[in-house]
């Protein structure tokens, strides 16, 4: 149960993620992949024989473009979103933060 609206939020920023890739066509490349899968080769010191399992693996594989698309879909929504401070008022004091000067809200156009 503490952990459930968590995950109930991390679940929709996904499924919000992979609405917005699919939106905008959004794809990968096989030398994206393999440069991604270059870059954890050298992050991780895989062997070559790991490197193999990567890259004829076609689930995992599949899964190395789900995560480069995600990171497309999220760059688009960063780069479009517009983010303004409203300041804190006694009236209207901040959810979750006490002495917190202001006040963030992020909208996506």
């Amino acid at each position: 149960p503490v952990f459930e609206a968590e995950a109930t939020q991390r679940v929709r920023g996904l499924i919000l993620v992979d609405k917005v890739a699919k939106i905008e066509s959004l794809s990968v490349s096989d030398e994206d992949v393999t440069k991604r899968i270059d870059s954890v080769k050298d992050l991780y010191g895989l062997s070559a024989a790991d490197v193999e399992r990567l890259t004829t693996d076609v689930a995992r594989r599949k899964l190395i473009e789900q995560d480069l698309i995600r990171e497309q879909a999220l760059e688009l929504l960063v780069g479009r979103a517009t983010i303004s401070y409203v300041a804190a008022t006694p009236e209207k004091p901040l959810e979750g933060a006490e002495a917190s000067p202001a006040e963030e809200t992020v909208s996506v156009e």
